[in-house]
């Protein structure tokens, strides 16, 4: 199966709101990522992974803001559950871990 290097489509729900993110790093369970406004402190979250071939990985969590500012925060998702497309994501990781 090939990866694309990231997801055709990334997206943030905090409390079942879409907030704009970027991916910075994926490093064991935890996902570094800058958003677009708001303190996301503590809050529940789920980071989704749609990818080009079609379907979807869900990295479900709770988020900590590292570094804020009115605009735009430095994140960081512990990751508690993942589901969906296991094998996209897997190929994903592996492609990374290449790179």
């Amino acid at each position: 199966m090939h990866a694309p290097s990231l997801p055709g489509r990334l997206r943030l729900l905090v409390e079942e709101q879409e907030l704009p993110v970027e991916p910075v790093s994926v490093e064991g369970r935890s996902v570094t990522m800058v958003v677009q406004g708001r303190h996301l402190h503590g809050k529940p979250a789920r980071l989704l992974l749609e990818w080009e071939q079609g379907g979807c990985t869900e990295l479900a969590g709770t988020t900590h803001s590292l570094v804020a500012s009115k605009a735009r925060t430095l994140a960081r998702l512990d990751v508690e559950r993942v589901s969906g497309d296991w094998l996209a994501f897997l190929a994903w990781l592996r492609t990374r871990a290449s790179a």
